[in-house]
């Protein structure tokens, strides 16, 4: 998958960072600096998982997320391709994301070469179907098997310890015996934008170790630039923790001793 012009520029600081000359987006040709060359491939390769690891790591505020993955039929909603939704005590996934306020059972894939469009049969390839009937079961106690979001990378821990016993991860599938279910989690966040800064700092960081080993190799010199890599990540990540963790409490009031220093006895 090729890099965009936002990621490329992260890669860039990273091989600046290792002393490589930066890699031009529009040159396709230049072998040392163009996105034909080494530098680029080895970039390519490595950003998509370096990122999404880095994702997975910590709960950062910036990629939490919530989902109504599985509930009732709800009038005027947003359904994407990661939802269920029951309705008449049937199970539906949605397979083509849509706004809707009326439930139409003509758009329901059942399995059936033609189906029912009020009055009158119509071949099932005339018709846009939005959900799917879900039929499948886990081979287990355990009732229904619901597929995780596609952008899924971790549960928010809070979450997992009010539901530890009502699910179980399983591959990428949660089983539960719920029908209605509200997930919290971190999402894979692809779009530089919404990254924090803290947070695109400890990837360049991530980047430049993982690219001393392809484009340095192992000599003394890279070693040392390496350690000092990792030692400068280690303050880079403990401090992007520390303000994530500030920022993600809430309903929070000032401490009683602050208060009655500003308000009260003027004692501290």
């Amino acid at each position: 998958m090729a890099l965009t012009e936002a990621e490329l520029t992260l890669c860039n600081q990273a091989l600046a960072m290792i002393g490589q000359k930066e890699i031009d987006y529009t040159d396709t040709s230049t072998a040392d600096t163009g996105t034909a060359g080494n530098p680029y491939n080895r970039c390519d390769l490595i950003y998509d998982q370096t990122r999404n690891a880095l994702l997975r790591s910590f709960e950062w505020n910036f990629a939490r997320t919530r989902l109504a993955l599985v509930g009732d039929w709800a009038t005027g909603e947003d359904y994407t391709t990661d939802q269920y939704v029951w309705v008449s005590s049937v199970l539906y996934r949605c397979n083509t994301a849509h706004t809707s306020d009326v439930w139409e059972t003509a758009y329901v894939m059942d399995g059936s070469e033609y189906v029912m469009d009020g009055t009158n049969y119509v071949r099932d390839d005339d018709i846009t179907f939005y959900w799917d009937i879900v039929t499948d079961r886990p081979e287990t106690y355990w009732t229904y098997r619901y597929a995780l979001p596609a952008d899924f990378s971790r549960f928010i821990s809070k979450w997992l310890r009010q539901n530890e016993d009502n699910y179980k991860l399983e591959g990428k599938y949660l089983l539960t015996d719920e029908t209605e279910l509200d997930i919290n989690y971190i999402k894979k966040v692809t779009d530089t934008d919404q990254f924090d800064d803290l947070f695109a700092e400890v990837l360049i960081f991530d980047l430049a170790i993982k690219l001393t080993f392809s484009l340095m190799g192992g000599a003394y010199q890279t070693q040392a630039l390496r350690k000092s890599l990792n030692d400068e990540r280690k303050k880079k990540i403990s401090t992007a923790k520390s303000v994530n963790s500030i920022e993600k409490i809430e309903g929070v009031w000032p401490s009683r001793q602050w208060v009655n220093a500003r308000y009260g006895d003027g004692k501290v």
